[in-house]
């Protein structure tokens, strides 16, 4: 296939899709919605997946004590604690810090301390540093047998229930996008077969005088790929700018820690493009293999 073939295929591509403007302006918006959505779940598992990867590189936990337990006694505990194997460093913190600390956080002491009285509910409570994160559930479950300790608490609980999540988000996003792939698929078959008809006795003088096949698939397999490619550049397009507004917005929201380098937004966009001309090749070769018998 040559530059001059290619040219004639493009051109006529481009007058099948003005000849039916309709139809391939619902192609080009459901594939671009249809590729939006797959974007976005990918962007959302990337930035889940690094979140996820930084809560349990956290190499902290926190412990627990009964709250009937002295000063005194959660020493003891201490003691207990920094024998465990995989502690790296263990800072206390007494039922007096953690009540004062609550107190700041509700804004003042009056309405909180009127219910209170002068007991404090607070647990003594110990902030265990391992030497790397490969140690915390160790040091989870060793602790937990320490007479006194109530509680354990560790990023990597949040990072198992975000990883459901992330699951769960994962496989109903593949079936959603298979939908969406195949209303694609049908939609540019639909519009390479309204051009086949229209172009149907042209089709047969093209035959009776000797073209090839290939050479009459081309400018069709070319419109099809032509629909596919715009509307992954449309989705691509959104995608890019929706995702830059995010970002700065969530400059102010700490937690959030959005972070996207500019190989993974190139391979993203790469990646949908190829996709858009896929889907627009395999309508197109549907349509062509069903319909170009004459």
């Amino acid at each position: 296939m040559n530059l001059k073939q290619i040219g004639y295929f493009l051109k006529q591509a481009l007058k099948n899709m003005a000849r039916n403007k309709v139809m391939s302006f619902s192609t080009i918006l459901t594939v671009a919605i249809s590729l939006l959505i797959v974007g976005s779940f990918v962007v959302f598992i990337v930035n889940a997946g690094m979140f996820i990867e930084n809560q349990s590189d956290k190499t902290q936990l926190s412990v627990f004590v009964d709250t009937t337990y002295t000063q005194e006694q959660a020493k003891a505990v201490e003691t207990k604690l920094t024998e465990i194997d995989g502690v790296d460093t263990l800072l206390y913190k007494s039922k007096d810090e953690a009540l004062k600390e609550m107190i700041d956080k509700q804004g003042g002491e009056s309405g909180l301390q009127a219910i209170l009285g002068e007991e404090n509910p607070m647990p003594h409570t110990f902030i265990i540093t391992g030497t790397d994160n490969t140690k915390l559930e160790g040091i989870s479950t060793v602790a937990k047998t320490i007479e006194g300790v109530y509680k354990v608490d560790y990023a990597k609980d949040l990072a198992d229930r975000l990883t459901s999540i992330v699951n769960a988000v994962r496989v109903g996003g593949m079936v959603a996008v298979g939908i969406l792939f195949l209303i694609a698929v049908f939609l540019i078959s639909t519009t390479i077969k309204l051009a086949l008809y229209a172009k149907r006795k042209e089709i047969q003088v093209m035959k009776y005088v000797g073209s090839s096949n290939s050479f009459i698939r081309g400018p069709f397999l070319a419109s099809g790929m032509l629909l596919g490619f715009l509307g992954a550049f449309l989705s691509s397009v959104i995608l890019f700018v929706t995702y830059k507004f995010l970002m700065d917005w969530a400059k102010n929201v700490e937690f959030l820690n959005l972070s996207f380098q500019s190989s993974q937004i190139a391979m993203i966009i790469a990646g949908l493009l190829l996709s858009g001309i896929l889907v627009g090749a395999v309508g197109s070769f549907i349509s062509l293999r069903k319909y170009l018998e004459v």
